[in-house]
């Protein structure tokens, strides 16, 4: 999935409830319904405001699941988001090339977008496997030794794990 789609399913959860709330709001005032019905879905309307504001207002401190795992509010998920938007074209270009069988190339791109900060499980993927194909086994061990480091930054609670989006 793209970065401009990923930005997209991020935004359509804290948005839901304020576009059905306008919507609401709108059909109460233009149709003159009630008014304790337009109350309510005023209060609707500014509780989704605030709900908005905060869901996008990036923080840092991790949210456990009930499953264990660790995420982010919206506003840190779009916020990496769009720092990674920066990077899509050179993955793409890493990634074409690994497709076409350019192993060197392909992992010098990798080795360079590694540590601005684009550290995710696809990228981690193909860039070890680009070391594998040209026989770089150190290169390919660090990024292994590397992942365990990240691993053991998000068991404490401190990190959202990458996810591989397809």
């Amino acid at each position: 999935m793209s970065v401009n789609k990923q930005i997209i399913c991020v935004l359509t959860g804290p948005l839901a409830s304020f576009v059905v709330a306008v919507i609401a709001c709108y059909v109460a005032f233009a149709y003159e319904i009630d008014g304790s019905i337009k109350f309510i879905v005023a209060a609707f309307l500014i509780s989704s405001i605030v709900d908005l504001l905060v869901n996008l207002t990036p923080r840092n401190t991790p949210i456990k699941l009930s499953n264990g795992s660790v995420t982010f509010n919206y506003g840190h998920q779009l916020q990496k988001l769009l720092h990674n938007r920066q990077f899509s074209k050179e993955y793409l270009d890493a990634a074409k090339l690994f497709s076409e069988q350019k192993y060197d190339e392909a992992s010098t791109i990798f080795l360079e977008i590694l540590p601005r900060g684009f550290k995710s499980e696809p990228i981690f993927r193909l860039a070890i496997s680009s070391f594998l194909q040209i026989k770089n086994y150190g290169q390919a061990k660090e990024l292994i030794d590397s992942i365990h480091m990240i691993d053991a930054f998000i068991t404490k609670g401190n990190l959202q794990k990458p996810t591989c989006h397809r």
